[in-house]
């Protein structure tokens, strides 16, 4: 609908519904419904399946140890938080594609990769600002020599953050 700068919006009511729905839709229904989307969200739920499987053939505490996994063809890549668990999970992979095989996941192989998570960016909390002892002295000395009371008694409260 196309309106003019002077022409007035319609208001939504009995006669004129609004087209927007009340309730949010689950973004699950929205990504089902998206042709192009479709194929995405059934890998996922894949490569989140064949993780758990993953998870459930390995020895604890290594299960929660594995962030993801990705199969390329007949070869199945873990992602691993850190270099110490990757070790322990290689020493376990060889019995791994063994039990991933007979649970019908055609694994030949199992390579473990270590995942680089970057830190979260946060600034730096500014260098905590201290007062040395000349600068202390020197307020000390300007607000005894001021005739201002309010600027003395600022001076005065100013020099004390040196002896806290």
């Amino acid at each position: 609908v196309d309106f003019t700068p002077n022409q007035e919006i319609p208001q939504a009511g009995p006669q004129n519904p609004s087209p927007m729905r009340k309730k949010p839709r689950p973004i699950q229904t929205i990504i089902g419904a998206s042709s192009s989307l479709r194929p995405l969200l059934q890998e996922a739920r894949e490569q989140a399946r064949i993780t758990a499987l993953v998870r459930g053939n390995l020895p604890a505490p290594l299960p929660e140890h594995v962030l993801g996994t990705l199969t390329k063809g007949r070869e199945l890549l873990l992602y691993t938080d850190s270099p110490a668990w990757s070790s322990r999970l290689r020493f376990c992979s060889r019995d791994l594609a063994r039990r991933l095989s007979a649970q019908g996941l055609g694994v030949r192989r199992v390579r473990v990769r270590v995942s680089i998570d970057r830190p979260a960016r946060h600034p730096r909390p500014a260098a905590g600002r201290t007062l040395s002892a000349d600068n202390a002295r020197l307020l000390e000395e300007t607000a005894h020599n001021i005739d201002a009371p309010d600027l003395s008694r600022a001076l005065r409260r100013l020099a004390r953050h040196h002896r806290r």
